[in-house]
């Protein structure tokens, strides 16, 4: 069996990501802005957070055009059987799931989405919350309302472009180096 290159965290990495860990455990939710360029271990940070926390980890990979998914999708099934128009994105599961205990939404490459994409941002991390869309005529839509001191949002961007501010400004931002030998074990 060959042998697999393990990732080490820098030792910035490793603080910031036990203080996110022990930021959630005495109920402080957080949101983390990971920059840096790809490869770098963005993506396995919120994997190591999400085992150390014993939370699921509910990933979203950004791409243009397609931010609702974050949140839901169509069920096509469900539209003509007129039974469940809706399938729940990682956004969805994540607030659900922070109402039972920790859960980690990881927004994978956030700079891959149009500018637009930083207003939706913005709103859902201010509120933690957005309406489930109806599923026929007689359905009433409701909130999806994600606990903050259960839930971690991480963000990830390769620097493609810059994000908002206000968005910016509700992050705790690191940047992640890129792995050198000594880091690759």
């Amino acid at each position: 069996m060959a042998e697999q290159t393990k990732y080490l965290f820098s030792n910035q990495l490793e603080v910031f990501k036990n203080l996110a860990i022990a930021r959630m455990k005495v109920g402080l939710g957080a949101v983390l802005l990971l920059t840096g360029e790809p490869g770098g271990g963005k993506t396995e940070f919120a994997a190591a957070v999400a085992r150390g926390l014993g939370a699921n980890l509910y990933k979203y990979q950004c791409a243009p055009d397609r931010e609702r998914n974050l949140l839901y999708d169509h069920d096509l099934n469900g539209i003509v059987t007129r039974t469940n128009a809706w399938l729940k994105g990682p956004a969805w599961e994540a607030f659900e799931a922070s109402q039972q205990g920790f859960a980690v939404l990881l927004i994978d490459e956030a700079d891959k989405t149009h500018p637009n994409f930083d207003a939706f941002l913005l709103e859902l991390l201010e509120k933690l919350s957005f309406r489930a869309p109806k599923n026929d005529e007689n359905d009433e839509s409701y909130a999806i309302v994600g606990n903050p001191e259960n839930l971690l949002i991480i963000l990830t961007s390769n620097g493609r472009r810059a994000f908002r501010s206000e968005v910016l400004r509700r992050c705790q931002r690191i940047v992640v180096p890129f792995p050198e030998r000594p880091r690759l074990d």
